[in-house]
């Protein structure tokens, strides 16, 4: 497994491909992975993607990484989940992200996660979004910010003093007036109210 090319593994049937075992999918090098075609990756079990490892996930072609579906996303190994990068995670639904357990969630690497949709943060389940690290809340854009309410709302005390906007507990923000401001209009509370 680890002599084949690009060329080779494109030339296999699905049919074949779907018989691989995670084993023998951790053992494909990064450069064979660029070949999977989606209607290959589509036909992998859902067991043998634990066998994909970051550098191989990440060497996947976008429309290779965008037929996994959600049970086979679900099984992706904690460190194939650390090889996602923002263009990646961008192409995910909420019924995608949403299939993530916490601890893979919690692998999802800080530089990456800007790539992650508002809709599909609002998607997560309160034990998902409290997996979040302070790194990685620390990495979230303003603009993702500001259409998370739901996400937001999901978040401990803890988390909220990670954002890069911060925001106290009765949802206030703390901070500079133009982050106050900010704030306000994401969780719509009025501030003349």
């Amino acid at each position: 497994m680890s002599g084949f090319d690009k060329k080779q593994i494109s030339s296999i049937q699905s049919v074949v491909i779907s018989a691989f075992n995670a084993r023998q999918l951790n053992y494909l090098p990064a450069k064979a992975m660029k070949g999977l075609s989606p209607k290959q990756v589509s036909s992998l079990a859902s067991k043998a993607v634990r066998g994909f490892g970051a550098k191989q996930i990440n060497a996947l072609p976008m429309r290779s990484f965008k037929a996994l579906d959600p049970k086979q996303l679900s099984m992706l190994s904690r460190d194939a989940i650390t090889g996602l990068k923002p263009r990646q995670l961008k192409t995910l639904t909420g019924e995608e992200l949403a299939a993530f357990k916490p601890a893979q969630i919690r692998s999802i690497d800080a530089d990456a996660i800007s790539g992650l949709r508002p809709g599909s943060l609002n998607a997560l389940s309160k034990r998902q979004v409290r997996a979040f690290t302070d790194d990685q809340l620390a990495g979230l854009s303003k603009k993702q910010i500001r259409k998370v309410e739901d996400f937001l709302e999901d978040l401990s005390s803890r988390q909220l003093d990670a954002l890069p906007l911060r925001v106290g507990r009765s949802s206030r923000p703390v901070g500079s007036s133009n982050d106050v401001e900010e704030l306000d209009l994401i969780l719509g509370s009025d501030p003349l109210a």
